[in-house]
């Protein structure tokens, strides 16, 4: 539960760099980087839903 703690209070502020980081990682050819950065930024983005 620490993990996803740190991610609500260190990335839900800031899930819009999250995403920037995952096209960045696209545009490097990173895809399996990407897709964990794809995956943070849709987890924040339904958060932010909710809260």
């Amino acid at each position: 539960m620490e993990i996803v703690q740190y991610i609500q209070d260190k990335l839900y502020r800031n899930f819009k760099e999250v995403r920037l980081a995952s096209l960045c990682l696209l545009k490097a050819g990173d895809r399996n980087m990407y897709l964990v950065f794809h995956f943070l930024y849709l987890v924040l983005k339904g958060q932010g839903n909710f809260i």
